[in-house]
């Protein structure tokens, strides 16, 4: 077994950077230790203790022979190996910078809301794994890709990033969807030598790396994510302990597609269950570093381009447009009265329809062509119905008011 480095480096996919694309054994019910959550009433910026709501149970782990982390989680038949190398009479061809390119189904498209962009990436490499993946990569995209001048497809964004390490090809990609920013990674991995499409238990064995160590670590990776994303939530300890327990469950951990990225480091696409937005989001997590270095390796994304003109009247309707889809900076804050402050908050909320006891704000909404409001105050619980945009620009919001003196 290699001796690994002892470090583990946690990394996190940026919301529109491609690869920046996120744990003890046998921790219980009873060993989990407990979190609260807040929940901030609008107009006052006042918190109530509420319950959450919960988002169902365990997947069921994928299939061995999958390296995708993606929707179908289902990777093609693998293909007849290939031995090639010394003493076959066959050679390997040799590595390079230009391994993985844009196919050329790459490029952006006029969508009717947006200008998607799509950078699908082709292995030219001579190999029938290699092609096998194309293959499938090509299906892939064509399966998401937005035609010119319909609606989008949801998928707004395709990019990826690859390596190889010593003989081991590592492919990720990346599906940005408009629905608050969720993105999808499918992960492939070849070895050249053998000319072999891996599932992830032989990656892990290609490494040479226990597999009890492996889960270990990933488990590590996963419960440090978590706590970070949730460290200052409080108010449903309940609701938070059974999501922390989802995330890391051995089923999870298990579901988790290992890959190695450019810098030389064993990564993985984890789950981490959520207690606001979708069920969980795909995150990549750094689970440690390899003994040797990626020599070849290479990174394409483009974020997906928005016509102002498509928002004209409901974004002139809005304090803050994007609020519910993009992390708020002081930028964005500055210049706001400290009523056009309180109202940016309370948007958030009238986005999902509650209703409000303040006259004047009811009001205010109600005037505005996208308001619909159907939800009475009392019955408004934010930390289930928010997505992590939502909850942080919250309390950003919030944050800002006090530091302005005007809370």
């Amino acid at each position: 077994m290699r001796k690994k480095s002892g470090f583990i480096v946690l990394s996190m996919v940026l919301a529109g950077s491609l690869m920046g694309c996120s744990f003890s054994l046998n921790k219980d019910a009873d060993n989990s230790s407990k979190k609260a959550e807040t929940t901030v009433t609008e107009e006052t910026g006042k918190t109530d203790e509420t319950t959450g709501m919960d988002t169902g149970s365990d997947t069921g782990t994928s299939e061995e022979a999958s390296s995708a982390a993606g929707s179908d989680g289902k990777a093609a038949a693998l293909p007849e190996e290939k031995k090639v190398g010394a003493g076959t009479g066959e050679m390997p061809e040799e590595y390079s910078k230009n391994m993985v390119v844009d196919s050329e189904l790459s490029g952006k498209v006029s969508a009717y809301d947006c200008t998607a962009s799509y950078h699908i990436p082709y292995i030219d490499y001579d190999s029938t794994a290699c092609e096998n993946v194309n293959t499938q990569v090509e299906k892939l995209a064509n399966d998401y890709m937005t035609k010119e001048g319909e609606y989008s497809t949801g998928c707004i964004a395709i990019g990826y990033e690859w390596s190889v390490y010593e003989d081991l090809l590592s492919l990720v990609i990346r599906l940005d969807f408009d629905a608050n920013e969720v993105a999808d990674f499918y992960v492939y991995t070849v070895d050249l030598n053998k000319d072999i499409q891996l599932s992830k238990a032989d990656v892990i064995d290609y490494l040479d790396i226990d597999n009890s160590t492996y889960e270990k670590e990933v488990q590590d990776e996963l419960d440090g994510y978590f706590t970070n994303t949730y460290k200052d939530v409080t108010g449903t300890d309940e609701f938070l302990k059974e999501t922390y327990d989802r995330t890391i469950a051995m089923s999870n951990i298990r579901d988790a597609v290992p890959y190695v990225n450019g810098d030389g480091e064993l990564c993985v696409i984890g789950k981490i269950y959520s207690i606001a937005g979708p069920d969980y989001y795909e995150r990549q997590l750094s689970v440690e570093s390899l003994d040797e270095e990626c020599e070849y390796s290479g990174a394409v994304y483009e974020a997906a381009e928005y016509d102002d003109s498509s928002y004209d009247t409901a974004s002139d309707d809005y304090i803050l447009p994007y609020s519910d889809s993009t992390y708020l900076t002081e930028e964005d804050l500055d210049g706001l009265t400290k009523d056009e402050l309180r109202l940016a908050c309370n948007e958030l909320y009238a986005r999902h329809g509650r209703k409000f006891k303040d006259a004047d704000y009811q009001a205010y909404f109600n005037s505005k062509s996208w308001y619909h409001g159907t939800v009475e105050p009392d019955d408004f619980d934010d930390t289930a119905v928010f997505n992590q945009y939502e909850l942080a620009n919250r309390d950003f919001i919030i944050e800002y008011e006090k530091e302005k003196g005007y809370k």
